[in-house]
């Protein structure tokens, strides 16, 4: 009986633990937001690396992006749309300079989030490709919840 012990005791592990690893179905709770797509605004007048970085960051939050041109307020076509603003400074070297997203829902308020970088605070780190960090921090404060790494 005692050289059996080691292999009942085996078994029974499996079996406790095999329902511990039942089929993962993603990081996030399904529709956590209240929606699971997002429309964002298309805004030709931003940098492309700041609406690359949007993007990823949103798709980094499990929504699935889809992008459009302007719509009203009447019209939205996703049950979530962002805009954004961003502008660039040229001296002494290209940075995100500051940047604004909008969060839209029907019948809801609009909510903004703002991130603006001092001039006295520029870095030779702050190229624009060192933004990304900004971009989802602005994300991260506009649809707070963690994510997966």
């Amino acid at each position: 009986m005692s050289k059996y012990l080691p292999v009942i005791f085996s078994a029974s592990a499996l079996f406790l633990l095999g329902g511990c690893a039942s089929e993962f179905n993603g990081y996030y709770l399904r529709n956590s937001f209240g929606f699971d797509t997002v429309c964002l605004v298309d805004n030709n007048s931003a940098p492309p690396s700041f609406f690359l970085f949007l993007k990823k960051a949103l798709e980094d939050k499990g929504l699935t992006v889809k992008i459009v041109k302007k719509p009203s307020k009447d019209e939205l076509v996703c049950p979530a749309t962002i805009m954004y603003e961003a502008r660039v400074a040229q001296k002494p070297f290209p940075y995100l300079k500051d940047a604004r997203l909008f969060f839209l829902k029907k019948n809801e308020k609009t909510q903004i989030v703002a991130m603006k970088k001092p001039v006295n605070q520029v870095t030779l780190q702050d190229r624009m490709a060192d933004s990304e960090p900004a971009v989802r921090d602005m994300v991260n404060r506009l649809l707070p919840r963690s994510t997966p790494w």
